[in-house]
């Protein structure tokens, strides 16, 4: 009689599924040659060919910028990752899109990267590296789920300085909504009185005369383009600060 064959055996739901921790086999990928013609003039990036880094072109049109904390992020992500996206070039060796990539990819000191074909016509390629940009950052993200990632991926000692969040977005995600009549607790209680003036004219000198004229009226010196009377002294605080009297 055969061995019976043991092992760990799937829990199922009540649906008879295996739960989410069980491994799911990724679907077989599809032969491109079984792919009409028209099909695959759907899915340029079919024709991905490696490239060597030094000779390709930044593009003068890229209308996209890349500070220095953006392209960090993408050579950390390159480094821990690799190169899971290809870059977009067109038939003069110019990128269209995955400038950043590429400017990654050089501070690395890679000397190939992957890439595919942009569209043959020129001005197809400059509209389609514009849309390229465009429509990733139209996409949004759901915060709840954001933080549970967020919450397991540190729990597995995943580096999430590595996702291209920083330190302080991480903790706000991590910590979640805050109420702003909590964080108004606590805070000092004043009261200020009406300091705007009960009436106000606007008075115009014919010359010099008249303003020593009118001067001498008030018993002031006009030396502002504007006066109290009866003179009364001005809180001024922009040139003061608010001291804590909390002692560090």
């Amino acid at each position: 009689m055969a061995a019976k064959k043991t092992g760990p055996k799937a829990a199922k739901n009540g649906r008879g599924k295996a739960p989410e921790e069980s491994a799911r086999k990724a679907p077989e990928g599809v032969d491109p040659a079984k792919l009409s013609k028209e099909e695959l003039e759907r899915y340029p990036v079919l024709q991905l060919k490696v490239y060597e880094v030094e000779p390709l072109l930044l593009d003068p049109r890229n209308a996209r910028t890349h500070g220095e904390g953006n392209l960090d992020s993408i050579a950390k992500s390159l480094k821990q990752f690799g190169q899971r996206k290809n870059v977009v070039i067109d038939r003069e060796g110019v990128v269209k899109a995955g400038n950043g990539t590429l400017l990654a990819a050089r501070t690395l000191g890679w000397k190939y990267i992957i890439g595919g074909p942009a569209p043959v016509d020129l001005v197809k390629a400059r509209a389609y590296a514009l849309a390229d940009n465009r429509t990733a950052e139209l996409a949004g993200w759901n915060p709840e789920v954001l933080r549970s990632e967020f919450t397991e991926l540190g729990g597995l000692s995943v580096d999430l300085s590595l996702l291209g969040w920083n330190q302080g977005e991480i903790q706000g995600l991590l910590q979640g909504p805050t109420d702003p009549s909590k964080e108004w607790r606590g805070m000092p209680e004043f009261a200020q009185g009406d300091k705007t003036s009960f009436k106000h004219v606007v008075v115009h000198f014919a010359d010099q005369a008249a303003v020593d004229q009118f001067a001498a009226l008030i018993g002031r010196k006009i030396t502002n383009r504007y006066i109290w009377f009866p003179e009364i002294v001005i809180d001024h605080v922009a040139d003061k600060r608010y001291a804590s009297s909390r002692r560090s």
